[in-house]
């Protein structure tokens, strides 16, 4: 993955405000990730400010898919990918 200069949501929202129009398109953009996770059977599984990485190009990205699960189409059941909750 390329470097996010942006850092993480956490850090910008402990540093700065951001306006309504900004969450707005950051927002937008997690829920098209998420979108995509979930057509291709993938359930992101920790979700959170600190793993939604910015640039200041406005690019955002879903990042540490640690406990993330497959959901196959057949059984319609998890099966981990990777990680530990820990």
């Amino acid at each position: 993955m390329e470097y996010m200069d942006g850092g993480t949501l956490s850090d910008v929202i402990s540093k700065s405000y951001l306006s309504e129009e900004e969450m707005a398109a950051i927002s937008r953009e997690c829920l098209q990730g998420l979108d995509f996770l979930h057509s291709n059977h993938v359930i992101h599984g920790d979700v959170k400010s600190s793993n939604i990485l910015l640039r200041t190009d406005g690019s955002v990205k879903l990042a540490d898919f640690g406990l993330s699960t497959q959901v196959t189409p057949e059984k319609n059941t998890r099966s981990l990918l990777a990680g530990t909750a820990w």
